[in-house]
């Protein structure tokens, strides 16, 4: 029996994210005795998806973090890695600012370089604008191109480029069997969190600016006096989680918002919820609001996501400068009640099935895989 052709996925971490998710979901479909998957992660801290990687025969490197005044070592750790590993012959790239380096780098080692989009902006700013001018480089260094939606494609790689035949739009497809809406698991969570006879806010991200947590904890105490019966739940991590923390602890809400932290199990978190709420800065295509979906959540979103993301017509969308739309949209929420009807047949027809993203990734990377 042959072996399986080893592909590279460059991450920022193993841990749960939106880009991570995704191609943990993409890894657990795959045909493994064809395509195996080994990561290369920047940093030492410890993901949650670390030991499922290693159980699934999943090797993981650890690349140094990225500093300016460290380029020349950065791009001289990735040579010293090509060269001890000349098994690779696709590398797979989920980050942004690095991307050229590293493709740079593995280009002269013969490999074939996939670039991904999961975003649609680096923020605002002088160094974000410095920053975004790698997406120049890496839609000249990329053998192929992927976005996570059209917005996020043209974002990175820019209109000419999306109409080549070396990119595609790829859905962040999920296992929407998984995500199927299930009175028993709602009725489970809620009981845990105590929260039966409450109306269930909830949210699903990573603690970073981009993500804009801050603004539903500024949000709350608005919430609250119009309907007092009223939780808030966070579910993440990352560099912005204790400073939050500590902002609702100042304004007394420790009670009535609780932080709940990485959960394997988000799905059945999803289904005890009422209503999900979004606030990012800016986004691709949401993986969180497919999975919300599915479990036929309604959401109230910022306007800076893509209106793509609205598949099944249970999201709405509200101006993030414009509190008091946001306060009338959720109060509306409130007062309306809806059947939580699953919506995997929808997301299905377009084309979110995970089972479906997984086979064209795979066998793309097998023809790749037979290039000279």
């Amino acid at each position: 029996m042959s072996k399986p052709v080893r592909i590279l996925q460059v991450v920022n971490r193993l841990d749960v994210g939106g880009a991570e998710t995704f191609i943990m979901n993409v890894y657990r479909q795959m045909d493994r005795e064809k395509v195996q998957f080994d990561f290369i992660v920047h940093g030492a801290k410890k993901g949650m998806y670390v030991e499922e990687v290693e159980q699934s025969g999943g090797r993981i490197f650890q690349a140094p973090n990225f500093k300016k005044k460290h380029l020349l070592s950065y791009k001289k750790w990735w040579q010293l890695f090509f060269s001890k590993h000349p098994e690779y012959k696709i590398i797979h790239s989920h980050i942004r600012t690095t991307t050229p380096i590293i493709f740079y780098v593995a280009r002269k080692n013969g490999l074939m370089t996939i670039s991904h989009s999961h975003s649609t902006s680096n923020g605002h700013g002088i160094r974000q604008k410095v920053k975004g001018l790698s997406n120049y480089f890496t839609r000249n260094l990329s053998d192929f191109m992927f976005g996570c939606s059209d917005e996020a494609g043209k974002w990175m790689y820019g209109k000419k480029a999306i109409r080549s035949t070396d990119y595609q739009t790829l859905s962040n497809g999920i296992d929407l069997g998984k995500f199927r809406f299930d009175e028993k698991s709602r009725e489970k969570i809620r009981t845990e969190l105590n929260v039966n006879d409450t109306f269930l806010l909830g949210h699903v991200g990573r603690f970073a600016a981009v993500k804009n947590q801050r603004f539903l904890i500024e949000l709350f105490p608005e919430i609250l006096k119009f309907h007092p019966n009223t939780k808030l739940i966070f579910l993440g991590s990352g560099p912005l989680l204790e400073e939050n923390q500590l902002y609702v602890n100042e304004k007394g809400l420790q009670d009535d918002i609780l932080f709940l932290n990485k959960k394997s199990n988000i799905n059945e978190y999803m289904m005890a919820m009422d209503l999900f709420l979004f606030p990012s800065l800016y986004e691709g295509l949401p993986l969180a609001l497919i999975e919300s979906q599915a479990t036929g959540l309604r959401s109230v979103v910022s306007d800076k996501v893509t209106s793509d993301a609205d598949l099944t017509g249970s999201i709405s969308f509200c101006d993030i400068t414009d509190k008091q739309q946001w306060l009338e949209t959720i109060k509306h929420s409130i007062s309306t009640n809806y059947p939580r009807n699953t919506q995997a047949e929808i997301l299905r027809q377009h084309g979110y099935d995970i089972k479906r993203t997984a086979t064209t990734l795979q066998e793309l990377y097998l023809n790749l895989s037979v290039k000279e």
